[in-house]
């Protein structure tokens, strides 16, 4: 009891004393630099400022329930719970802009309170992080991870053997495949990712699957096989029910990959069906407009920076500070790609990635330029010019391309981005074209809110290279 209750409690805690230190820094930074504009950047009264801090850890506590920020999901990347916070923290700095209005907080001015949210926006998720990071007492008997069968490995495979490597709650503990054929039993399928790793054997086939489940006692089994009989299927619900083994599938149309589809009800009947993109021209607008902006605004304030790195990049080897690649960007169109040179100029540029810091193609400033993705700022350029985009699938060199089945052109179907779902995740390290997946579920799910989430992300886990 104990153990939930710390569970429910340590993370408002944690948002209100969030909320609590970021006033803090907000009236104290507008009383250091005495910058005030009376009614809208004055600092409040001691008094005052209790009162406030108050009544807003109420608000943000009510806000973020409404939100579903304390809602509990299994996810990795955790996107939609990043969102629900963003969205949280927005609504909770839109109310209190409203309550500094009312009569009881006359010394309370707007700017502080945007001066709060802002704050906020860094401080909650850098708070949310570390108590992630630590390991809390907890007073309930730890869940045993559920002894996990996956059946084919289908278009998702892979994909599916990641979530569990990678799921840091280790809540499954991956026995094998089976596959429907025996030509691969015995062999390994495994991740590429070079940060978080993992294997799995293919066990045998369908047949085994009695044997199997007798010798080991499997909890949870994955049907991951969009050509599996009905005959196979029935039978293996029957034996799943005597056995007391839950049953999933993972949804699947020929080669179309469960990312583009969707449940659609019809009455109390659920139909699986291919997901359409559609257009929408007010968030391309939008998304433009916010890519001008914001990158205009990058190049200005950190052209400082840039004009350092550009010349340390000159300074660390013969070349220029510049390197220049074509890219494949919107609708298959090629590009000219700007990054700050990493690697020797007789480094073939068209070459495949590399792959480890102590490649010897990378110079010594571009190890460095690589591990703080500081080589990628040049691309907001190519944002300027309307080739990129801040957040978006990343753009594949032509020769990749080229070799793109049906299927992976889908990723040309919007502007390519500096930043997006792929490059949070621990599966940056593998080649772009081989993480579909990730690009499939934002160009399906495109939005402002989720493209500002990303990039609000990417403050706290910025595009790491090598």
């Amino acid at each position: 009891m104990i153990g939930r209750i710390s569970r429910r409690w340590v993370p408002w805690l944690a948002d209100a004393g969030a909320l609590a230190i970021s006033f803090m820094i907000a009236v104290i930074a507008i009383r250091v630099t005495g910058i005030t504009i009376p009614r809208i950047l004055t600092p409040p009264g001691n008094s005052e400022s209790l009162q406030f801090v108050a009544y807003a850890i109420a608000i943000q506590y009510f806000v973020f329930l409404w939100e579903g920020v304390y809602r509990r999901e299994v996810s990795l990347l955790d996107i939609h719970g990043s969102r629900r916070l963003l969205r949280g923290i927005t609504f909770t700095t839109l109310t209190l802009m409203i309550v500094s209005s009312l009569p009881m907080f006359t010394g309370m001015s707007v700017g502080v309170v945007l001066l709060t949210g802002f704050f906020s926006l860094l401080i909650t998720p850098t708070f949310r992080a570390i108590l992630a990071s630590r390991k809390l007492p907890q007073f309930d008997r730890k869940a045993e991870p559920r002894e996990l069968l996956i059946l084919g490995n289908g278009t998702a495979g892979q994909s599916l053997l990641r979530r569990v490597v990678q799921d840091n709650r280790k809540r499954y503990k991956l026995v094998g495949f089976l596959e429907n054929s025996s030509e691969r039993v015995g062999q390994f399928i495994t991740t590429d990712s070079l940060e978080v790793r993992g294997s799995a054997k293919i066990l045998g086939t369908y047949d085994h699957f009695d044997q199997l489940t007798d010798d080991r006692a499997v909890d949870e089994i994955w049907i991951n096989d969009p050509n599996i009989t009905q005959d196979k299927l029935q039978y293996l619900f029957n034996s799943c029910k005597t056995r007391g083994i839950e049953v999933s599938l993972v949804p699947s149309i020929g080669e179309f990959p469960p990312q583009t589809l969707e449940v659609e009800m019809l009455d109390f009947i659920p139909v699986l069906r291919k997901k359409q993109v559609k257009k929408q021209p007010m968030y391309e607008i939008s998304k433009r407009l916010i890519d001008i902006l914001a990158s205009g605004t990058l190049l200005f304030v950190m052209s400082p920076l840039l004009l350092s790195v550009a010349f340390l990049v000159r300074r660390s080897s013969p070349g220029p500070a510049l390197f220049r690649q074509k890219r494949i960007g919107l609708n298959g169109k090629p590009f000219t790609m700007f990054k700050f040179r990493t690697m020797f100029t007789d480094s073939n540029p068209y070459s495949l990635t590399p792959q480890s810091s102590s490649d010897q193609r990378i110079t010594k400033i571009g190890k460095f330029l690589r591990r703080t993705s500081l080589d990628e700022l040049p691309q907001l350029l190519n944002v300027i010019t309307g080739e990129m985009s801040l957040v978006g699938p990343r753009p594949e060199m032509p020769f990749v391309v080229d070799s793109y089945n049906d299927m992976e052109r889908l990723r040309l179907v919007v502007k390519p981005g500096i930043t997006g779902l792929w490059q949070l995740s621990a599966d940056r390290t593998i080649p772009i074209h081989k993480n579909l997946d990730y690009d499939l579920f934002y160009i399906q799910n495109r939005s402002m809110m989720l493209d500002l989430t990303l990039l609000w992300r990417t403050l706290f886990q910025s595009m790491r290279g090598i």
